[in-house]
């Protein structure tokens, strides 16, 4: 601060990390998405028509719906476009970027669906299926020119994404006895993944479809905190080194979609649930339900470098920390951790990991649930159950394959058998709970009510850094 006032950050504010601590000053780090998007522009319309024939024991229901949408961005708009990175205080390296960038997305998509309901004696059937087609598009623009690259232009691209589905939905609920007190039902739908601009603009759209940053080395020999260098230059003069890639700013993307991650009948990412539940009336006004919840995800991607193979990567293992907080996981080696043999470039190709060959990931939950609801009196409720659930995740394809990188594979995660296939507990998983509520009337129209929850909290992690020095005797080398 100055004078009692606060100073924010002006266009030629630099940001800056120390990379001991992570601790970052100055201004939020640049990049596609920083905080430098000064014009976004998104909206999406939706229209709906439904039609409905409903006798007795029948109801019939038809329908469309529409989307139309936009998700426009300009980011880094005079901004600094620089990050410097300290160690212990020290300058080592700095980030450039090519902005200023752009991107201009246009979205549509339609939706026809029907559902009918039959009811035979103590038999309901709902019966249900759904067709979406979902579409985006990225229009021609002209690009101005940044302080580090110069102007260009781009032509508009279709087909980013063109996803078709077909989606079933079942149900069904049986009255065990006739006496309407006993339920059993069953349920089993396809339910696609969301879907908005992200696709056309992250890292695809032909105007951002370039190497988006560079890093290189930076000596500070006079000490000053400033980069005296040419920026523009990307090879090696004053005190910064030459850039890690030299295609910087060039309409030159480093991934690419396959045809199935893209577009296609039944690509689009899914989730599969069933569940099946019983239901009892104990007495009037006092029920018991318990049932059990399945759901299984499909479409996974993965990434892969297509610039090198596995023989291009030797493994090394590390030794964790000794530190009773890391209970079992104190002092143990650690290995299925890659280093590049020789430094080079990278060409990502994301496909759908199941139809590329590579393998069926995994990622799924299953859960229980009992509850009890309970009304009496004039307006008095209590109500409450468990629920316990966990979830599973299995990566266990990419064990020795260090250019694949799966959907949602945490950074620098090891391959190997013990980290590749992990299950939460039952109690401490997604959506463990217990609650309860309690809704009670006093007289002159005051209504108490109260409730309690008891979850899992915050997971607790453990981070460390290890340095090349540390690296090198295991790696039998240097890190590349």
């Amino acid at each position: 601060t100055g004078a009692g006032k606060p100073v924010f950050p002006g266009p030629t504010t630099v940001s800056v990390v120390e990379l001991t601590t992570g601790y970052r000053w100055g201004a939020l780090p640049g990049g596609l998405t920083s905080y430098s998007r000064t014009q976004d522009d998104s909206n999406n319309f939706n229209q709906r028509v439904a039609i409905s024939y409903i006798t007795g024991s029948h109801a019939l229901k038809v329908g469309t719906q529409t989307l139309q949408g936009h998700y426009d961005f300009y980011g880094m708009q005079d901004v600094a476009q620089l990050n410097y990175s300290l160690r212990a205080g020290v300058p080592v390296s700095l980030t450039q970027f090519a902005g200023p960038f752009q991107s201009r997305t246009r979205l549509s998509g339609v939706s026809l669906f029907a559902q009918d309901q039959w009811t035979f004696n103590r038999l309901t059937l709902n019966l249900g299926a759904r067709f979406d087609q979902f579409s985006g598009r990225t229009l021609a623009q002209d690009i101005p020119a940044g302080p580090y690259r110069t102007a260009f232009h781009v032509d508009e691209t279709q087909g980013l994404p063109d996803f078709k589905d077909i989606t079933p939905r079942v149900g069904i609920a049986y009255d065990v006895f006739g006496n309407s007190r006993t339920a059993i039902k069953a349920a089993f739908g396809r339910y696609l993944m969301g879907q908005g601009g992200g696709l056309s603009q992250q890292g695809f759209a032909p105007s951002v479809a370039i190497v988006s940053s560079v890093n290189r080395n930076w000596s500070d020999a006079n000490g000053n905190f400033v980069a005296d260098c040419t920026l523009s230059n990307l090879q090696a003069n004053g005190e910064c080194g030459v850039v890690n890639n030299l295609l910087f700013g060039q309409p030159f993307s480093t991934q690419s979609l396959s045809n199935d991650a893209r577009a296609g009948w039944g690509n689009r990412e899914y989730n599969y649930q069933w569940n099946l539940q019983l239901q009892q009336e104990l007495r009037p006004g006092l029920g018991l339900a318990g049932g059990f919840f399945h759901t299984q995800w499909g479409n996974m991607s993965v990434t892969r470098n297509t610039l090198v193979k596995p023989a291009d990567f030797t493994e090394y293992c590390v030794t964790t920390p000794t530190d009773t907080r890391l209970a079992q996981f104190s002092n143990q080696r650690v290995c299925g951790l890659y280093d590049r043999n020789i430094p080079g470039g990278v060409q990502n190709l994301i496909e759908l990991a199941d139809k590329a060959g590579h393998g069926t990931p995994e990622e799924s939950f299953n859960g229980f649930e009992i509850g009890m609801n309970a009304r009496w009196g004039n307006g008095k409720l209590l109500n409450g159950g468990v629920s316990v659930g966990r979830e599973t995740v299995d990566w266990c394809y990419a064990n020795g394959h260090p250019e694949l990188t799966p959907q949602n594979f945490p950074a620098n995660y090891p391959r190997n058998a013990d980290y590749c296939h992990v299950t939460s507990s039952w109690w401490n998983g997604v959506g463990s709970q217990a609650k309860v509520q309690l809704i009670y009337p006093l007289p002159y129209g005051v209504v108490v009510s109260g409730s309690y929850k008891n979850m899992p909290g915050v997971e607790q992690t453990a981070t460390v850094n290890y340095t090349n020095a540390q690296i090198a005797p295991a790696l039998g080398r240097n890190l590349s």
